[in-house]
């Protein structure tokens, strides 16, 4: 007498033990437990051959009993077949990284049950499978995490403010090139958007400048904290200006740079420092020829759009500009010598003053940024600079300064940062919002699929006639029953899926396959409906198409599914349903709304390798309004054909998701009454790979 294998059935749900036990209990010695606790307890005095092992269970879930099981040597040869009802792919991936050998999805095929339970019985050697099982999965999905550790960081940049600042404005990589650029910035460099973007700043650096942008790059990245300094840049028509440039550091890696021109300013110092070298030269022969040339400096520097002023080298003013006493509303009674602390914020004062006292004992260059008061009781953000003017022999006899205005600038900067803060808040929000769906998603799922489990596992015992015979009445009852219930758990999925993909849960697990052995699969499925239906398959494959691609392979053979299905239900007797695939090498065009199936502009496809494949029908055919709206959620052809072909709208919605996912396109070719011809490609990854051996 052949030995009965011990089969130890663990579920929550009662129905669900009654059903497997029924099915199987003329083949296995069976024994039940209700949770993960009862199962344990049972295993020393019942050893069983194998454990059917549910996942969803209050208190244990399935993936924990398991875990407890292959700690324990005792029990840790013996194989564990997960009865889940989460998506088969996650839960086939979460069921082996806990040690089980195979996983079947709820409802239960209970011929597809005895069958694994055969297979698993059998063999010895399930522990070296899963374990190879579990390296392959986790090198995919270290391929994964690699293949999209860079994302595109989406940020709305506001134009409007960005192009009314009245300075240039660029924002760079952390690889130095230039992302976004403003008007004053494309007007200053005279050179258009599009030709600024992506090129490296040092472009436009003038050669003898170089090092100066070099040492404030190198601080600013060592210490993040905003760097001013000016330097010669180059315009696009080879002409030179002077820039006063400020780099913030912005979000991501990226920073900006913001930069106005101050070549007047600068033609104005030249000129200064030029008048006082000479007067180094004559080493200053008189007091009346510095007089003459203060009041010649007097002049130019009241025509530049700054503020300035000139101090003596102990750091009391003698003079300012006329935009000076415009500004504040003083006088030089008022504000000679140390007077200007009386224009400056009370805040700030007392830091400045220490400040530029410390500048002018050591003689080097002094700069701040501190608010001033203007005539009209307000305060604006200037950026200050002095610069020491020595005689003949070194020493400062002299320091020259200015204030310019930066208050809008520092607004915008803030306004910037701000939008940023508040657009990094919605993101969390969404993707917090977006999570609570799909948990709720997959909870809802799990409770659907149990009481449809029950449902359709108890139609095929009905069916299977352990309980006696059924008559043709109630065999047709029966059978509507399961029908109905398989139809309600395909609708399930397809929401579940479209759900994922639109939320990006949906992960591609890559790998290398034939195409022709899986095309070849897809047809198969379909060839029994096909037959009953009087409809002829065929595949052509074209030679330099029978290679081996990387992608999804469950993926690609759901949309064939999908596919092929409706093909077959839209085609009557008699008619054909072709499936063909071939290589597109570095193909570029341009596909119009209506061939793509969507409603926006037309889509161009970047220069790379595809695989097309085509699914082509002779059934009614679409009719020319409708295909704008094919591959929206919900929506079937509005015609008398609704009724006669029963559908969820979902399948196309999925189908294109899921082609998508990929890189690829999706489109149809249709005439109404004729046939349909559903096209989309696939990109294949790195280099074209070999074609197959024949």
């Amino acid at each position: 007498m052949n030995k009965r294998h011990k089969i130890l059935i663990v579920d929550d749900e009662p129905d669900n033990v009654e059903m497997i036990s029924s099915a199987l209990k003329n083949e296995y010695d069976i024994l039940t437990a209700l949770n993960g606790h009862e199962a344990l307890s049972r295993l020393k005095e019942f050893m069983p051959d194998i454990i059917l092992l549910d996942v969803m269970m209050p208190d244990m879930s399935g993936f924990d009993v398991c875990r407890i099981i292959k700690s324990d040597e005792a029990f840790a040869d013996i194989p564990v077949i997960f009865l889940t009802a989460l998506d088969t792919h996650e839960g086939a991936r979460l069921g082996l990284d806990t040690g089980a050998i195979d996983y079947l999805s709820k409802p239960v095929d209970l011929d597809l049950l005895k069958l694994r339970l055969r297979n698993h019985i059998e063999s010895k050697v399930r522990n070296e499978l899963v374990m190879s099982q579990r390296d392959l999965l986790a090198r995919q999905q270290e391929e994964l995490r690699r293949a999209h550790h860079e994302l595109e960081v989406v940020l709305a940049r506001y134009h409007d403010l960005y192009d009314l600042a009245p300075v240039g404005y660029l924002t760079f990589h952390k690889t130095g090139l230039i992302l976004e650029a403003n008007l004053a910035a494309v007007t200053m460099i005279r050179l258009s958007r599009k030709a600024l973007l992506k090129q490296p700043i040092s472009r436009f650096i003038f050669d003898e400048d170089i090092d100066i942008y070099r040492l404030h790059c190198k601080q600013f990245f060592e210490s993040s904290a905003p760097q001013v300094w000016e330097m010669r840049m180059v315009r696009a028509d080879g002409s030179l200006f002077w820039a006063n440039l400020r780099a913030t550091p912005a979000h991501n890696g990226e920073y900006w740079i913001t930069f106005s021109d101050i070549t007047e300013r600068k033609q104005a110092e030249e000129k200064i420092l030029t008048s006082n070298s000479e007067l180094e030269l004559r080493r200053l022969e008189s007091m009346a020829v510095m007089d003459e040339n203060l009041e010649y400096l007097s002049t130019l520097a009241n025509n530049i759009s700054q503020m300035a002023w000139m101090a003596d080298e102990q750091g009391s003013i003698f003079w300012y500009n006329q935009r000076w006493y415009d500004y504040t509303g003083t006088t030089i009674e008022e504000m000679r010598g140390w007077g200007w602390q009386k224009v400056h914020h009370p805040d700030h004062v007392q830091r400045v003053v220490e400040k530029i006292k410390q500048c002018f004992e050591t003689g080097e260059e002094w700069e701040d940024t501190f608010p001033l008061r203007g005539v009209d009781g307000n305060y604006r953000l200037f950026l200050s600079r002095a610069e020491p003017i020595r005689d003949g022999h070194g020493n400062v006899f002299r320091w020259f300064g200015s204030n310019t205005d930066i208050t809008e600038l520092n607004l915008l900067e803030q306004a910037l940062r701000n939008k940023n803060v508040d657009l990094d808040r919605a993101k969390i929000k969404a993707e917090s919002a977006n999570e609570a769906k799909s948990d709720f998603l997959a909870n809802v799922s799990h409770e659907l699929r149990t009481p449809l489990n029950s449902v359709i596992g108890f139609s095929e015992v009905l069916l299977e006639e352990f309980y006696g015979s059924l008559n043709s009445e109630q065999q047709k009852y029966v059978n509507n029953i399961k029908a109905s219930g398989k139809h309600l758990l395909s609708l399930i999925n397809d929401i579940l899926d479209l759900s994922k993909a639109e939320s990006g849960k949906i992960e591609l697990q890559l790998s290398d396959f034939s195409l022709r052995e899986s095309l070849d699969a897809s047809l198969m499925i379909i060839q029994e409906k096909a037959q009953k239906g009087g409809i002829a398959l065929h595949l052509e494959l074209h030679p330099e198409a029978d290679i081996y691609i990387m992608a999804d392979q469950i993926k690609l053979e759901q949309i064939m599914s999908n596919l092929l299905t409706n093909a077959v239900k839209f085609t009557s007797k008699g008619g054909s349903v072709d499936v063909a695939a071939r290589l597109l090498r570095d193909e570029r065009r341009e596909m119009s709304g209506e061939e793509s199936g969507l409603t926006h502009p037309s889509s161009l496809i970047p220069h790379q390798d595809f695989v097309e494949i085509t699914v082509t029908d002779t059934g009614i055919g679409i009719s020319e309004e409708s295909i704008p709206k094919l591959f929206q959620v919900f929506t079937q052809m509005e015609s008398a054909y609704t009724k006669v072909y029963k559908g969820t709208g979902l399948g196309l919605a999925l189908t294109k998701k899921l082609v998508e996912l990929h890189g690829g396109r999706i489109w149809v070719e249709s005439e109404f009454g004729v046939g349909s011809r559903f096209k989309f490609t696939i990109p294949l990854i790195g280099e074209v790979p070999t074609v197959v051996k024949q």
